[in-house]
C-alpha cells in the first residue's frame, strides 16, 4: 500500500510540475497514471482541435488508451485549454498529457491523425539521440511544448513510436478520441 501512495504522490508531483490547471483536471491524469502504472508498454490514440465557442477560441483535446492493452476497460481523458491556440498545439497537448501519466522506461505506442504533430514528435526523438539536441526543436512554432515534451519523454526515460492513422475513416480508437476532443468543445469551460 506505501509503494502505491510513494507512486502517486511522484505522479502528482510530476503532474503538477508540467500542467498548470484545474484539482480535476489532475484528478483525472493521476486516476489514468494509476491505470497504467503496471503496464510497461501500451498504445493511445490522440485527437485535437480547435474551435470557437462564444466568442473564445479554444483547443480540445482527448485520448483513449484500448482496453486491450491488458486493463479492465479503455482509459479515456479530455480537456480543452486555450492561449494562441491551434490545430497542430491542440494535437500536441494530447499527445503530451498521454505521454505524461506514463510509467517510466515504458514504450508508448501513439496513434495519431495530426501528421504536424507526428513531425514534430519524430524531431524530438530523432534530435534527443543528437548531440546538438536544440536546432531543428527551435524551428517550430510551438517551441515551449516540443521542449516539454522532450523533457518529459527524458525525464520518464520513455521510448516512443508513432503511427498515422487516417481521420474519420472508422478506426474505433481514433473515432474515440476525435469523439472526446469534441466532448470538450460542447462546455469547455466545465471540468470533464
Amino acid at each position: 500500500m506505501s509503494e502505491r501512495i510513494a507512486y502517486q504522490t511522484s505522479k502528482e508531483k510530476f503532474l503538477r510540475k508540467w500542467f498548470i490547471t484545474t484539482e480535476t483536471i489532475i484528478d483525472n491524469l493521476l486516476a489514468a497514471a494509476e491505470k497504467v502504472a503496471s503496464l510497461n508498454s501500451f498504445s493511445v490514440y490522440t485527437d485535437g482541435s480547435n474551435q470557437d465557442f462564444n466568442g473564445h477560441n479554444i483547443m480540445d483535446l482527448g485520448w483513449v488508451i484500448p482496453a486491450f492493452n491488458n486493463i479492465g476497460n479503455n482509459i479515456e481523458f479530455r480537456c480543452t485549454t486555450e492561449f494562441f491556440p491551434s490545430l497542430t498545439k491542440a494535437e500536441i497537448m494530447a499527445m503530451i498529457t498521454a505521454i505524461a501519466i506514463t510509467p517510466v522506461n515504458s514504450r508508448v505506442e501513439i496513434l495519431s491523425d495530426s501528421q504536424g504533430a507526428i513531425n514534430i514528435f519524430n524531431n524530438i526523438l530523432d534530435n534527443s539521440q543528437r548531440k546538438n539536441k536544440k536546432k531543428e526543436i527551435f524551428n517550430n512554432n510551438n517551441m515551449v511544448l516540443t521542449l516539454a515534451a522532450q523533457q518529459i519523454i527524458q525525464d520518464l526515460k520513455l521510448q516512443i513510436s508513432l503511427i498515422k492513422v487516417k481521420a474519420h475513416s472508422g478506426i474505433e480508437y481514433n473515432e474515440i478520441a476525435d469523439h472526446l476532443a469534441q466532448l470538450s468543445s460542447i462546455s469547455p469551460f466545465l471540468d470533464p
